[in-house]
């Protein structure tokens, strides 16, 4: 036999044995969009997929298809082991590609042990850095990190965030643990006139995605009345939405100087019991941007002219923001809060609520590792509110306690509360004394307008004590202040502790 017989015979059969161990395609999935989406030749040709040998070019060229039928979006071929040997599943993870315009600065591990995370997974994670935002590498990349500590049932969820660099983005790879329990004690405060103020609450999440809370309360500062008593809700977290439900039960207690402005006639607002159902919904638009909507059935019990009771049905949205400068040094916050409330919904009430929060702080040294109050800057706020219709007393406006006007009692300005408020803010921080001017007014459409102002001056104890970790924290959490009125006479200062701006 010729030898080039002999050698064309070889090549055929070493050719054969190749073709023979390429894998073939077994079924092609698509994720991330529903196939009707897709043009009917485009779909055909998906099909015509299965059965044959896999060749990446092949499956390229499929994926450039996908994107030029939808060009808001980035398809990624991937092959999954299939059911039988030497077989695959094509996979085309289809995202859009709103991140693919940012190029990764940093791929961060947050609550994951990084020593437990083998070296060739760290390097495909680092291979993203430079190049544009892949959604569907970065989740592939974060199921493979799931398989490595399936052990240990760790949960991982995966975001991107801004990056330092202009155009750049990080993404972030968050662990969280199977089960999960707090305890805080938060909102204390004690104000010279209005007393102590404080909440206790219990929290327990599983994988931080579902959980239950536990508040126990006793509340001065907040309202016109004081107010003691639980809340108790759950919750749930898929991706970008958190909903929630909550019930709490509170007793109210008045003081004096409201019992006595409100009367004990038949238009008496003043109630005994609030209890209040909540459902709501908390929509992360973009990390700097948060939508909450909801409705809250509230049921009063009234004290006069005899006990009985009347319920109020409420709608809530509130869309708050955050935003702060290339250097950090400037920071701007806020959010914009409207309750509506009427006979189409239900409820004996018929009102429209409306509050708008605004601050901006200035710091010089934004990198510095403690808080801004404990450095040089500058603070501004206002808030603008206004009620249309008779809303009740837990949602009208006050000023006067340890977070507003202080110096100032609520209930020698307006011990019903009332249906307008505008209120200002500046402060200048050190980092051993932050000096406060504030000024602001409440009233009603029938009554005038009176402008009362303030000085105040607050010591952040646990930085001036020149304390770390918790111990400053803390001290500088429930650190002392004093307000002085600004008024022609009987300028007696008040004391506070906590709170504040």
């Amino acid at each position: 036999m010729p030898k080039r017989v002999i050698l064309l015979i070889g090549f055929l059969a070493i050719a054969a044995a190749l073709y023979a161990q390429q894998a073939t395609i077994e079924k092609v999935e698509l994720s991330g969009i529903v196939e009707d989406r897709l043009s009917a030749n485009l779909r055909d040709a998906l099909r015509r997929l299965e059965g044959q040998p896999y060749d990446s070019q092949s499956a390229d060229q499929i994926a450039q298809r996908i994107q030029s039928e939808l060009p808001d979006y980035v398809a990624t071929p991937t092959t999954a082991p299939g059911a039988q040997p030497n077989r695959v599943r094509l996979i085309y993870s289809v995202a859009h590609n709103i991140n693919s315009r940012y190029l990764v600065e940093a791929v961060e591990l947050r609550a994951i042990d990084r020593s437990k995370v083998s070296g060739a997974l760290w390097e495909e994670m680092q291979k993203m850095v430079g190049h544009p935002v892949n959604d569907a590498v970065a989740d592939r990349l974060k199921d493979r990190l799931v398989m490595e500590f399936k052990k240990s049932d760790l949960h991982v969820t995966r975001s991107v965030i801004r990056g330092d660099q202009p155009q750049h983005v990080k993404i972030i790879y968050q662990g969280h643990s199977t089960n999960s329990f707090s305890f805080s004690f938060g909102s204390g405060s004690y104000h010279s006139k209005q007393k102590f103020s404080g909440k206790l609450t219990l929290g327990y999440s599983r994988f931080d995605v579902i959980g239950v809370a536990a508040d126990l309360m006793n509340n001065s500062n907040e309202l016109m009345e004081r107010y003691a008593g639980y809340r108790g809700g759950i919750w749930a977290e898929q991706k970008r939405v958190r909903f929630s439900v909550n019930y709490s039960s509170l007793r109210a207690q008045w003081s004096p100087a409201t019992q006595q402005a409100a009367g004990n006639g038949a238009s008496s607002p003043l109630y005994r019991l609030r209890d209040t159902i909540e459902p709501s919904a908390k929509i992360t638009i973009s990390p700097a941007v948060h939508l909450t909507l909801g409705v809250a059935a509230t049921q009063l019990q009234m004290q006069s002219p005899t006990l009985h009771f009347i319920s109020t049905l409420r709608a809530i949205g509130n869309i708050e923001y955050r935003h702060s400068s290339k250097s950090q040094k400037n920071v701007f916050d806020g959010n914009y809060e409207l309750h509506v409330a009427g006979h189409t919904l239900g409820g004996d009430a018929v009102y429209t609520r409306n509050l708008l929060n605004q601050n901006y702080k200035f710091s010089p040294n934004p990198a510095s590792k403690v808080p801004l109050g404990a450095t040089n800057g500058l603070a501004v706020s206002f808030e603008l509110g206004r009620i249309s219709g008779n809303a009740p007393m837990f949602d009208r406006f006050s000023l006067g306690n340890v977070d507003t006007l202080l110096g100032w009692n609520k209930y020698d300005i307006s011990p019903l509360g009332a249906s307008r408020m505008a209120y200002g803010s500046v402060g200048y921080l050190t980092k051993y004394l932050s000096v406060w001017f504030e000024t602001g007014s409440v009233w009603d459409p029938d009554q005038p307008r009176v402008l009362r102002k303030s000085v105040s001056l607050r010591v952040p104890l646990g930085t001036a004590l020149h304390l770390n970790g918790p111990a400053r924290i803390v001290l500088d959490v429930v650190s002392p202040s004093m307000g002085i009125p600004i008024r022609g006479s009987h300028a007696n200062p008040m004391f506070a502790i906590g709170g504040g701006n």
